[in-house]
């Protein structure tokens, strides 16, 4: 949603603001892919697992673009620090939940 707040607050043009926008989708959407089910079998946890390599990518895109944002100064420092810090909350999410998808039961 900070990236969609982002037309709101009055974010000058960039070529990097698509590629945030793309990056969070990607990252929204192979999350709720991977939470869908229960990882109960391998064929669940081997969709849980492609799932979060897209969100995996995403964050990776994002992040890239966030610099590129706040290198063209389309974003202030407060705004780069706060979608940093976000992006590292989902980071830590994406990584417990493709340790538990890859765990053996």
């Amino acid at each position: 949603m900070a990236v969609m707040d982002l037309d709101d607050e009055g974010v000058k043009r960039s070529s990097f603001r698509p590629m945030l926008s793309r990056a969070s989708m990607d990252m929204v959407g192979g999350l709720v892919q991977a939470t869908r089910s229960e990882l109960e079998d391998i064929t669940h946890r081997a969709l849980a697992i492609t799932q979060l390599k897209r969100a995996l990518a995403g964050h990776g895109y994002a992040r890239g673009a966030v610099f590129g944002l706040w290198s063209e100064d389309a974003i202030s420092d407060q705004q780069s620090t706060q979608l940093h810090e976000q992006l590292e909350s989902i980071l830590t999410a994406i990584h417990s939940l493709a340790e538990k998808a890859w765990a053996v039961t």
